[in-house]
């Protein structure tokens, strides 16, 4: 018994089936995690508006894109994203005080939203309204110290303001 030779053979196909069942299980469970939202015609209908007024903002076409973006945002007004992306078509069309009040809604879903901290400072800033400029402007620079638009525009404000001084250690402090 002890001279014979030892050998371990494999037959991959015996293991195929239950890899096969491996696989289709794990991807069964992937699917019904709680990740995933059922299929609901309204919300994609949605997501539709919202996704056909993205497409024509960058086209170019901002009076297009603004009924679909609007459908989006008052259809799920808890979405920060729609009320941005409105808010960035109502600049497109030189509609300052929408825009405004589009990014003001934005914050309020998330206070955190640094775009819309980033886009009502250019606002501010195009309004020559330095000190509120200033503010949204810390906001971003707070959670991204090196972010480039906040940067420069925040030594811009502090510039029109007189304190150039202050420009350097504005944002280390």
């Amino acid at each position: 018994y002890l001279s014979r030779p030892f050998t371990i053979s494999f037959v991959p196909l015996r293991w195929a089936p239950l890899a096969a069942s491996m696989a289709v299980l794990a991807f069964a469970i992937l699917l019904n995690s709680g990740d995933t939202k059922p299929w609901n015609p309204n919300r994609q209908e949605i997501e539709l508006s919202y996704i056909t007024g993205r497409q024509l903002l960058a086209e170019n076409k901002p009076a297009k894109a603004m009924p679909y973006l609007q459908k989006a945002a008052s259809r799920l007004p808890d979405n920060a994203d729609y009320h941005f992306w409105l808010g960035v078509a109502h600049w497109a069309i030189n509609d300052f005080n929408n825009e405004r009040a589009s990014y003001n809604n934005t914050l309020k879903i998330d206070p955190g939203y640094l775009p819309a901290h980033v886009y009502m400072g250019h606002s501010y800033l195009d309004q020559k309204e330095w000190e509120s400029a200033l503010d949204h402007y810390k906001e971003v620079l707070d959670a991204v110290p090196d972010h480039p638009e906040a940067l420069f525009n925040s030594g811009l404000a502090l510039r029109k303001l007189g304190r150039t001084p202050v420009e350097s250690n504005y944002c280390r402090s």
